[in-house]
């Protein structure tokens, strides 16, 4: 079953305090008119420090092709040591790697699969797995394609790596108090962690929830502000408790039997809510409060370094009750697992309850509308047999033309 063996985190050097955002948005928004709102929330979001890029003292040129050449530039310095370490906590090397997962939630200049590749020495026919940036849910979906993959295919190793640099970002032009909040409680950073398809220590993944779009959060479908930065609204963070306790129950869990928690909340105050909500110990969302109060919300890489944090400051015992979760606009992420230090023996361990294979179409290239086509489910749900499968596809019409009379 996939193991989800310890990240490697890379932040840059330079630190803002919360005092010095407070000061510099004082100055800068003088004249905005819920300026004194604005403050009281930054100063409440538990957010003490965060880790940005320096300030670029070049001469500037085109503002989105700069910053899409600096983002270039630090994905490319940070990358290889950051998967050199993630490839040392799982026991492996560059070649051993069989799939790459890559999510890049500020979206600036996402950077080709290929040439991650040539950075970092895994060898360049691995496959290739998209992960579309959803907020807070971004490093759960890609360590569930990572393990929806592992789970798939028995014996493979997938890296993920997901990184955010959101001060390359421009300001908005009218920013809104959901604007400001947000630019003031983001990071930077990037990060990498090895999925094993055997073996190893780390997560031993049991469950993965199903698609977000059969997994709704209700009553918060966040809008979208300046730079596809999500806002939510005051109902948030009873609905997300809900959420998570339907998951656990539906394992056969609840919150009082989790040893490690590892949630992706905007802030600490959120962070705390939600434990709250959910009735847990303040002690087991240590990793993701500190992460979030000492690097802010550096996008998909802050669920990586608070599973990091966990499993440096007390390894969990043999088979402790994980949870991993993320919530973005009005979606839930969740892995449940626990904790292993051996390999078990594969007959005793519960298969992996992945969502299944997306329908697929087959032989559709050069088709007129009406033509017939065929579909199939995958491989994954293709009975065994003489027919190689066969009886699993079925035709229809063509969906992008109109329908076919029948005869």
């Amino acid at each position: 079953m996939p193991i989800l063996c310890k990240p490697a985190v890379a932040v840059p050097e330079h630190v803002v305090t919360c005092e010095q955002t407070l000061a510099r948005y004082a100055d800068r928004y003088r004249d905005h008119p819920r300026l004194g709102l604005v403050l009281r929330l930054v100063a409440e979001a538990g957010v003490a420090r965060r880790r940005l890029l320096p300030p670029d003292e070049r001469t500037p040129g085109i503002p989105g092709r700069d910053a899409r050449e600096r983002h270039e530039e630090q994905v490319r310095s940070r990358l290889p040591a950051v998967v050199r370490r993630a490839l040392a906590n799982a026991g492996l090397g560059p070649g051993d790697i069989d799939a790459l997962v890559w999510a890049c939630a500020d979206a600036i200049a996402p950077v080709p699969p290929a040439r991650i590749a040539e950075w970092t020495g895994i060898r360049p026919g691995v496959t290739r797995l998209p992960v579309v940036p959803a907020g807070g849910t971004t490093g759960i979906a890609a360590l569930k394609r990572a393990c929806a993959f592992c789970a798939a295919h028995p014996g493979a190793n997938t890296l993920v790596v997901t990184c955010a640099f959101d001060s390359l970002r421009p300001p908005a032009a009218d920013p809104g108090v959901g604007d400001l909040l947000a630019r003031a409680v983001h990071g930077d950073g990037i990060a990498a962690a090895v999925v094993r398809g055997h073996g190893g220590t780390g997560v031993d993944v049991r469950y993965l929830s199903p698609g977000p779009r059969l997994a709704p959060v209700p009553g918060i479908a966040g809008r979208t502000g300046a730079g596809g930065r999500s806002r939510r609204d005051g109902r948030w963070p009873c609905t997300p408790g809900r959420t998570l306790a339907r998951h656990l129950l539906g394992h056969g869990w609840t919150a009082a039997d989790l040893d490690l928690c590892v949630l992706h909340a905007d802030s600490p105050r959120a962070l705390d809510g939600l434990a709250e909500s959910l009735g847990l110990a303040p002690e087991t969302v240590r990793a993701s409060r500190e992460t979030l109060g000492e690097y802010g919300d550096i996008g998909g890489a802050t669920i990586l370094d608070a599973i990091r944090r966990a499993a440096e400051s007390v390894v969990p015992r043999d088979g402790a009750k994980c949870l991993v979760a993320g919530f973005g606009r009005g979606v839930a992420e969740v892995v449940l697992g626990t904790w292993a230090t051996a390999p078990a023996p594969r007959g005793v361990r519960p298969p992996v309850r992945a969502e299944p294979a997306p329908v697929r179409l087959v032989g559709v290239g050069g088709r007129a509308p009406g033509d017939r086509v065929r579909a199939c489910a995958g491989h994954a749900s293709r009975p065994r047999g003489r027919t190689g499968g066969r009886r699993a596809c079925h035709e229809r019409d063509d969906p992008h033309g109109p329908p076919r009379p029948r005869a």
